[in-house]
């Protein structure tokens, strides 16, 4: 009693609905770190009600906008045939709290860092190198959700149907690593 139990992603949206089994009185968090699709996309899963039903056994679910918060409880509402509510959703006399969390960077930081001497200087060798291109910077994380190799292969089409763009046009990825020791990570 009192405990308190955060879930995170998409993998364990069963796990909320087992542990209500096991702990009737635990409250639960969720959140969702990747995007939460519309209704009309996650109707087509064969086990949409066993997943959403799964995670409104949570006491709060969260997620990174406020579309894919509405799109789960839109999700909810047709799929299950819930109660949408100001709070979120009601399903089977209880209500899970839906909301919210954009998680975000501190611009002011990332222009005061453009400031300094070292930044000043690999800018100047950046477009020194790539001097009369124009650069495209990704940065991500390299996690095989992040869809860099979808990237590469979107610019290859894109040099495949627009030729006159070879030589003039950059890609210039940096990939943070991300679980090393997942093997799928690895073969990234």
């Amino acid at each position: 009693d009192g405990d308190v139990v955060w879930i995170h992603d998409y993998h364990l949206m069963l796990l909320p609905s087992k542990l209500r089994v096991l702990y009737p009185n635990i409250r639960i968090g969720f959140f969702s770190h990747v995007p939460f699709p519309s209704s009309e996309i996650y109707r087509v899963l064969p086990v949409r009600k066993e997943l959403l039903e799964g995670v409104l056994c949570s006491n709060l679910v969260g997620f990174q906008t406020h579309d894919y918060a509405r799109h789960f409880i839109s999700t909810c509402v047709r799929a299950l045939g819930t109660a949408a509510t100001e709070k979120g959703v009601k399903h089977r006399g209880r209500v899970t709290h839906v909301q919210a969390f954009p998680i975000g960077i501190t611009p002011r930081k990332f222009l005061d860092c453009l400031e300094t001497d070292s930044v000043k200087a690999r800018l100047k060798e950046l477009q020194s190198m790539y001097k009369g291109q124009k650069l495209i910077l990704g940065v991500d994380r390299l996690d095989y959700i992040k869809g860099i190799p979808l990237k590469l292969k979107a610019i290859e089409r894109f040099f495949e149907r627009n030729p006159k763009w070879i030589g003039k046009l950059v890609l210039l990825q940096i990939a943070v690593p991300s679980r090393g020791a997942v093997n799928e990570y690895k073969k990234l």
